[in-house]
């Protein structure tokens, strides 16, 4: 705990393996993660759990939602949403989110969107700055209640003509061999896709996707989504499994 304390500033809980708290022995596995608000003990998991999470200081209150772009460099408000990490590009710390604009602006001419910690705003130090591509669509069109970082676009948008990916979800191409006659016992197939990250979690790796999948039904009796790098797509090992939320979304529309 101490040092999520002395390491994530922009972070108050601290989130390890329940067996080895209960041990008092070393932690493997140590995890810095954000409340956004809300209270850790309304959202206990019934039932056992191999992961336990504890506040390690007080919440700090939200800061304005939407700051005014002058403040910051933006062409638009900062809206608190993660929705735009398709050819995302992280390039760097600094001292303050007006920095991280105008280095978004100098150093990705092909992206229009400044992303950062929601914690950093209204004017803070930035631990990770993110340009991204807003394909056409307005940012104020994708805010996300709970998301940990917020957006504002930095140049006016080419619309869909920037994108340098296809928007359209890519289907993995896998046998058909898992539940429901899915894969790797899904009952969808498996798409190319990180969008459902708010509140997702870390299990660990796993030797396959089938694995991974049997762990999320096992540990996250909550979540509903397995998540996995596509480097383990082939039926290589999964450095690290996580289980996701859909929030009643469809994966295919994401």
């Amino acid at each position: 705990m101490e040092a999520v304390l002395a390491q994530c500033p922009e972070h108050d809980l601290a989130n390890m393996q329940t067996a080895e708290i209960a041990a008092g022995g070393s932690i493997s596995s140590c995890w810095c993660q954000h409340s956004n608000g809300a209270a850790v003990a309304d959202h206990a998991s019934e039932g056992g759990n191999s992961w336990s999470t504890c506040l390690v200081r007080a919440a700090a209150e939200p800061p304005v939602a939407e700051e005014p772009a002058t403040d910051t460099g933006c062409l638009t408000d900062m809206y608190r949403t993660n929705y735009f990490t398709d050819g995302e590009q992280n390039i760097g710390s600094f001292d303050s989110v007006a920095q991280c604009v105008q280095a978004v602006k100098d150093q990705c001419p092909e992206h229009d969107i400044a992303n950062v910690a929601f914690g950093s705003l209204p004017n803070a130090s930035v631990g990770s700055c993110w340009c991204q591509h807003s394909k056409g669509e307005a940012v104020a069109d994708h805010v996300e209640e709970y998301a940990g970082w917020a957006s504002c676009s930095v140049r006016a948008a080419d619309g869909a003509a920037e994108a340098t990916t296809d928007p359209t979800p890519d289907t993995i191409d896998l046998p058909m061999n898992g539940t429901e006659g899915f894969a790797d016992g899904c009952h969808s197939e498996w798409v190319k896709s990180n969008y459902f990250t708010n509140g997702e979690r870390n299990i660990g790796s796993f030797n396959s996707k089938a694995e991974c999948v049997q762990a999320v039904l096992t540990e996250c009796p909550d979540h509903d989504l397995a998540n996995v790098p596509t480097a383990c797509e082939h039926g290589g090992a999964c450095s690290s499994c996580w289980c996701q939320h859909s929030g009643g979304e469809t994966v295919a529309a994401h």
